[in-house]
């Protein structure tokens, strides 16, 4: 069988982890709280990305059996519509 050396990295510090831990679920979370704390000036917290909503007809005939389209990026048309507002 075929075996990753980065899958098995991964799974024998989760194996570490859950040995330290001992099924204890308040102690990962104190884990992970640790964890966060010493890498705290490695992590990015982005502004979230403005909605979009719609002042003009909807979307809802574009997907299947009068499904909306749901996660699909917007055309570049429809971007440029005056008929979309950012919400900031």
């Amino acid at each position: 069988m075929w075996s990753d050396p980065l899958v098995e990295e991964v799974r024998q510090i989760r194996r570490d982890i859950e040995d330290k831990c001992q099924d204890n679920p308040e102690a990962f979370y104190q884990h992970i709280l640790e964890v966060q704390q010493s890498i705290k000036k490695q992590l990015i917290c982005r502004e979230p990305k403005p909605a979009l909503v719609s002042s003009g007809p909807s979307l809802a005939h574009r997907g299947q059996r009068g499904n909306p389209v749901v996660g699909s990026p917007l055309p570049s048309s429809l971007s440029r519509n005056p008929g979309w507002t950012i919400i900031r």
